[in-house]
């Protein structure tokens, strides 16, 4: 029987969008210095509409875990599977791919699978050319400007900031010391479109990328990097005019963890390097202006994840693309007296985590479940049917994606090196690292020396049941002497003896 052209035609258009629809497509998107202070993680003062939104309609993790809250050695976890041990990438200034150069990436793993991958924005640092099968984003740079003007609007600030640049130049600056000679003023109001500031474009073009590879007959993956609310802290007016008159939380614990060693907090060097930033303890109406700005880039950010959620909902993708959430780590605005990354304490490795996988059955709620960012690479591998090119030291979510209230890990891991005489980056080496192990009720914080295997140089106990914001250390009390064994033991065994029975 021949069918009239018009039937042909229809049946042709559907099986196209049928196969278009099977596809297992992935949009991977990164959030930089984001901490866990949305209004899906119940902070009612944070204006987050679109991020809850994503929540509403996916699983949101309220325990998730970076393995080191710095960029690099993060980023790194994320995209090979691997700790930071195991990958040699502990410092910001460690390139992953010369210490492992036959190392297989998430997104190469997926080009086996006959995927296109494609990086816009700050994804996998430092950037890796053979992950990705799409060039990346080209941002217009019409005036030639260093990397740290590009990152105001107001014509002054990057007048000023290039200046400060130039002169670097002039003088024949090298190293940290180039790097902190032009950084710019902590934070900037500034009256201009979304797109006056890089993630506002970054969204534009990530909007632009999923229209091209719908056509395409090949899945994708899509890693999109914002890097708000990364200092300076800058956004659009509209976003700050958010939080004109709105009651916010103040500092409660702007002082050093009691009885934890004095390096346990770092130097909070980043911050200390703009300008204007205080050299000691912010006042606390300064604090309270930069935590104001803080938020107005998160309100910023969100807009721009928001844009990119709509476009893939008007693109006919949202039932064929996995999304997956996450910041490369957390941040402090003041407490423990410092402000950034860079430490083991709570707020800083702790991340916001969102997954929504259409198809998954029961994946829409929250999960308490003890999780990490080391294992996103073994759960869209096994979600897109990839196969692993190398052990994961990560647990695929898929479980808990089915089942998000079920039995999960005992603990999790993480680190962050400490050079006591000088900051890591001025010195690119360390004399101790930290490794710590939380539980469901416990951080233990072990901090060894380098030069001297096996000696503990000090260590942190933190009781959440009592203390959820790490303000008392309680490793020295002899109440506590059985459970600073029992969680030093289970930091030894690691993170295999931490996984549940599946």
């Amino acid at each position: 029987m021949r069918f009239p052209d018009k039937f042909l035609f229809a049946f042709v258009t559907l099986a196209c969008s049928l196969g278009a629809e099977s596809r297992k497509n992935v949009l991977f998107i990164s959030i930089d210095d984001l901490r866990v202070e949305l209004g899906c993680y119940g902070a009612e003062h944070i204006v987050s509409p679109n991020l809850d939104r994503l929540a509403e309609s996916g699983l949101l993790f309220e325990n998730a875990f970076c393995q080191e809250a710095v960029c690099t050695p993060s980023r790194a976890v994320v995209f090979t599977g691997k700790r930071p041990d195991s990958l040699g990438v502990i410092h910001l200034r460690d390139n992953f791919r010369e210490l492992n150069p036959g190392i297989q990436t998430l997104p190469q793993a997926l080009q086996a699978r006959g995927y296109r991958t494609q990086s816009l924005g700050k994804t996998l640092s430092p950037s890796d050319p053979v992950s990705w099968t799409e060039p990346g984003m080209r941002d217009p740079n019409p005036r030639n400007l260093c990397s740290a003007a590009r990152k105001y609007a107001n014509p002054d600030t990057v007048n000023a900031v290039q200046a400060e640049y130039d002169a670097a130049v002039e003088a024949g600056l090298t190293g940290i010391k180039f790097e902190r000679a032009a950084r710019g003023p902590v934070m900037e109001i500034a009256d201009v479109e979304d797109d006056g500031y890089f993630d506002g474009r970054l969204a534009s073009a990530s909007i632009e990328a999923l229209r091209r590879l719908k056509e395409s007959d090949d899945p994708f993956f899509l890693a999109v990097g914002f890097t708000k609310p990364h200092l300076p802290f800058s956004a659009p007016k509209r976003y700050w005019d958010i939080y004109e008159g709105r009651d916010l939380p103040t500092l409660t614990n702007d002082f050093h963890p009691m009885k934890a060693p004095w390096y346990a907090l770092g130097r909070s060097a980043e911050f200390h390097g703009y300008d204007g930033a205080p050299s000691g303890t912010a006042p606390m109406d300064m604090a309270m202006a930069y935590r104001r700005a803080y938020y107005a880039c998160i309100s910023y950010v969100d807009a721009q994840v928001g844009r990119v959620l709509d476009a893939l909902d008007a693109l006919g993708l949202r039932d064929s693309t996995a999304v997956v959430l996450w910041s490369d780590h957390g941040y402090k605005l003041g407490e423990h007296d410092a402000w950034g990354k860079s430490t083991n304490v709570e707020r800083d490795i702790r991340v916001p985590l969102i997954l929504r996988f259409p198809g998954v059955r029961g994946a829409v709620g929250r999960s308490p479940a003890l999780v990490e960012l080391v294992d996103l690479y073994a759960t869209v591998a096994e979600w897109v049917g990839a196969e692993a090119p190398h052990e994961m030291e990560g647990l695929s979510l898929l479980p808990l994606l089915e089942d998000p209230g079920r039995p999960w890990k005992k603990a999790v891991f993480s680190q962050y090196p400490r050079s006591v005489g000088e900051d890591e980056l001025e010195r690119h080496g360390w004399d101790l690292m930290g490794y710590t192990i939380r539980t469901d009720r416990y951080r233990l914080t072990r901090w060894e020396s380098v030069s001297v295997p096996g000696r503990v140089e000090g260590l942190e106990l933190y009781d959440h049941r009592v203390d959820p914001f790490e303000n008392l250390n309680v490793a020295r009390d002899a109440n506590k002497r059985s459970t600073v064994l029992e969680l030093s033991e289970m930091l030894d065994r690691g993170w295999r003896a931490a996984v549940p029975s599946l």
